[in-house]
């Protein structure tokens, strides 16, 4: 089975997110992955581009005194089977740039606990112990957790919710507690991130519906046109999708009868289209019905 390609426009929109969080909070999300108070203020951030390889990693923590172990931390928003593999070479090329030969700390941050499920594990124990790999799952957080660690992390709380009705009374909370915790400066920031994180995890949310929520309009930001964009390409993407699908299934109608309900579960269980575009073949040329049934398992499991 051939795997979707994502394209690197696709994902940028949630990693720039993340780099406005480091400029606003950035010891705040230090000490989400584990860092004590005193040593989360020891780091400046930075993205950057390491040409070797094209590897881009999203985020990098460059230790401000000497003794602290340089950071490199990943926001995964999106299925990526050999994240942790990436993640590692990374932070490999990123100590080789600055001429580093200690350990290294790399950092995953999960918005969500699929994508972690997705990740391949990675078995060679030599590139592990040079480079430690931690992992964290946004939406295996409470609300109230995010805050006892740092009250500016109210900013990622849009991760912890699990009903969107929640959203509408939630936002006028997480409002306050910008007010509350961001310096004057800074408060705007972090109201648009939590607009736009609200988005990211609930992307069937129209822009009005956000605009009503906290007044702010996410196109006003690149992140924001960033993450439309992406919602709208999904949107179409999965219209095509359900177009498909339904091919098969008038096609094996058409030839055989009434479909069975396991029959067309399975069939909108999947959703890549080469795969639906040869079984709208099998459909069509198949001698029987059990025939079909024997193909589809192949590609339904």
């Amino acid at each position: 089975m051939k795997s979707k390609k994502i394209t690197r426009s696709a994902k940028r929109g949630t990693d720039e997110l993340f780099l406005q969080l480091t400029k606003i909070s950035g010891d705040a999300l230090l000490k989400l992955l584990g860092l004590s108070d005193d040593e989360a203020k020891q780091y400046k951030f930075r993205s950057i581009v390491l040409k070797t390889k094209r590897l881009e990693p999203d985020i990098e923590a460059i230790p401000l005194l000497p003794g602290h172990k340089p950071i490199y931390i990943e926001f995964q928003g999106y299925m990526d089977p050999f994240i942790r593999y990436k993640l590692v070479s990374k932070a490999l090329l990123g100590c080789a740039n600055e001429n580093y030969s200690g350990d290294a700390l790399a950092y995953i941050i999960y918005t969500d606990e699929k994508y972690k499920i997705a990740a391949n594990d990675i078995d060679v124990l030599e590139i592990k112990n040079s480079v430690s790999i931690t992992e964290i799952v946004l939406t295996d957080y409470a609300e109230e957790q995010l805050l006892l660690i740092d009250p500016r992390l109210v900013v990622l709380a849009p991760f912890t919710v699990k009903k969107q009705s929640e959203l509408a009374e939630k936002s006028r909370v997480w409002k306050s507690e910008i007010e509350k915790h961001y310096e004057v400066d800074l408060k705007k920031q972090a109201q648009d991130l939590i607009a736009l994180f609200i988005l990211n995890r609930f992307k069937n949310l129209s822009r009005e519906e956000v605009v009503a929520m906290l007044n702010f309009d996410l196109m006003d930001t690149k992140a924001g046109k960033q993450i439309f964009e992406e919602g709208m390409e999904k949107g179409m993407e999965k219209g095509m999708l359900n177009e498909a699908q339904e091919m098969v299934m008038e096609a094996i109608e058409a030839k055989y009868g009434n479909i069975s309900q396991d029959i067309a579960e399975k069939i909108k269980a999947i959703n890549y289209r080469d795969i639906l575009k040869k079984l709208l073949k099998y459909a069509i040329r198949c001698k029987d019905i059990d025939e079909f049934t024997d193909v589809l398992a192949q590609y339904a499991q």
